[in-house]
């Protein structure tokens, strides 16, 4: 990494930092692919900002961050109003070295906030955000350089099966999982998190690809964490009674319509039949399209997960950015982020539940969901076996186990 390129890194990372600190989740480096084959990106987005409601509604913001000192703030301002549309985001923010008040006077017009280094620092100073403490994933120099390293390895024609897995799904993560949420995405992820887990068994836990594995599954719980949180939304409009049927349609056909597509199978195997009878070819007894319909066996655990979200919708807002701090936080450094914090303990108990869920009804192995902060550090200072968590977990699978 250049010099310039980690002071642009760096300046990211201070205004995701920044937004943490308020107990807000925010990622990095995301990408919207303009295409299915991910070949073509439109651009990047710097950061990232989710804030929940009690209504389940979210409020989107982004943030261009420029570590530079020649930019052309209005060409920026430009861009990031077209960003915002294409995202749908509530508003931008783009942080530089400094600017004109005329230029940022423009950029205000277009529902753009200009802020300068400066006036970070001052932000920082006013949140007493300790300089030298990155609370979870704005911790760049820990997770950036072995995030890499794992897409790097796992691109290569050596990669083992679960390196390319851990590849795909942090590029899942990075440019499909994100921009909106759909059911199908809500299936793949969750198929992703079963695939990783499976995989796993081969691995020792001190291994650098279980590490990748842990640091994967980490991130999935936090976009599982969104994902519920914007079923809860898209539910608020189905009546009680409905929910059941509504959510198991949506876990066997993801977005498409449900009714339509039970006709078109169901015809498809009727005009199939029909042309091996004028055969005399007898249809095997087990092909049965009730069998395709079936919703799958964890369905019913994440219906009564959702209940308890919609019960509690305080609570449940905190959700992700508790699994957030849950899973790459340091315990050590959160007491120097107060309302990151209570933003923590107010979702813990929600993150024990979810996590519970992904043991106890998906079959993920616990040590695979495991903090991983810690873990990462040791095996980055040492070279040291990381520890394993299983039993810290154990107590979240009977929990779940006993809603």
């Amino acid at each position: 990494m250049t010099q310039s390129s980690r002071a642009g890194t760096m300046l990211e990372a201070r205004f995701q930092r920044l937004f943490l600190a308020q107990g807000v989740l925010a990622e990095r480096s995301l990408i919207p692919s303009v295409d299915v084959s991910r070949r073509l990106a439109a651009t990047d987005i710097d950061v990232l900002i989710y804030e929940y409601s009690s209504g389940f509604k979210l409020t989107l913001r982004h943030a261009e961050c420029k570590s530079g000192r020649r930019v052309r703030v209005l060409d920026r301002a430009l861009w990031l109003n077209g960003v915002r549309a294409m995202l749908q985001a509530n508003s931008s923010f783009l942080v530089l070295q400094s600017f004109s008040e005329g230029a940022a006077e423009f950029a205000r017009s277009l529902g753009v906030d200009v802020i300068t280094v400066k006036q970070l620092t001052a932000l920082e100073a006013d949140l007493n955000v300790p300089e030298q403490m990155w609370p979870n994933l704005s911790a760049f120099s820990l997770f950036d350089p072995v995030v890499e390293n794992w897409l790097k390895i796992g691109k290569s024609g050596s990669a083992s099966e679960i390196e390319r897995l851990v590849r795909d799904a942090i590029q899942f993560i990075r440019l499909d999982s994100w921009r909106q949420f759909r059911y199908a995405l809500l299936n793949r992820l969750l198929r992703t998190l079963q695939l990783l887990s499976n995989e796993s068994t081969r691995l020792a836990t001190e291994t650098d690809s279980m590490l990748s594995c842990r640091y994967t599954a980490s991130m999935l719980l936090v976009r599982l964490s969104q994902y519920l949180l914007a079923i809860c939304h898209d539910v608020s409009r189905v009546p009680v009674s409905d929910l059941d049927k509504y959510l198991f349609d949506r876990l066997v056909f993801g977005d498409q319509d449900a009714e339509r597509s039970r006709v078109i199978v169901q015809n498809t195997v009727q005009w199939m039949s029909r042309a091996l009878n004028e055969r005399q070819v007898a249809v095997p007894t087990e092909i049965n399209t009730n069998r395709l319909f079936k919703p799958p066996t964890y369905s019913e655990a994440l219906v009564e997960l959702i209940r308890i979200l919609l019960r509690n919708p305080h609570e449940s807002k905190y959700l992700p950015i508790a699994m957030d701090t849950e899973q790459f936080g340091d315990e050590d450094e959160l007491s120097n982020f107060p309302r990151l914090r209570l933003a923590r303990n107010a979702g813990r108990g929600l993150v024990e539940l979810t996590k519970g869920f992904a043991v106890a009804s998906l079959g993920i192995r616990p040590e695979v969901i495991s903090p991983i902060r810690t873990d990462l550090q040791i095996q980055l200072n040492t070279g040291g076996q990381m520890s394993n968590k299983a039993t810290e977990l154990s107590r979240t699978q009977a929990k779940f186990n006993s809603i």
